[in-house]
């Protein structure tokens, strides 16, 4: 068990969570494109790559009258998976600090 894949995955949860929250926030703002948390496999655990946007790579400008394309039932469902993945991942990080503390107090 390592600290460090814990810690990934909470940074990375917090940043879907808040890139989601962002998205709600601006679901009604004319010319908002939708955003996406970008992971990869780091070493330990998970790396946030990015935040990106549809039509980004492309290099097309949003149309500042376009109607948003923010789904709320998609944000609510990432925001759901977030709270879950740092939820397991503060859980994992207990339990090895404490089967750490565990080892070390059989150390001594």
């Amino acid at each position: 068990m390592n600290i460090g894949t814990s810690l990934s995955g909470l940074f990375a949860a917090k940043t879907q969570f808040d890139v989601a929250a962002n998205d709600i926030a601006n679901a009604n703002t004319a010319g908002y494109r939708q955003a996406r948390t970008e992971l990869a496999e780091g070493n330990p655990g998970v790396q946030v790559t990015g935040i990106s946007k549809p039509g980004d790579a492309a290099g097309t400008p949003a149309d500042p009258n376009a109607p948003s394309d923010v789904s709320l039932a998609e944000e609510m469902t990432d925001m759901i998976v977030a709270r879950h993945t740092y939820g397991a991942n503060a859980q994992m990080l207990r339990s090895t600090i404490e089967l750490q503390g565990a080892l070390f107090d059989r150390r001594v």
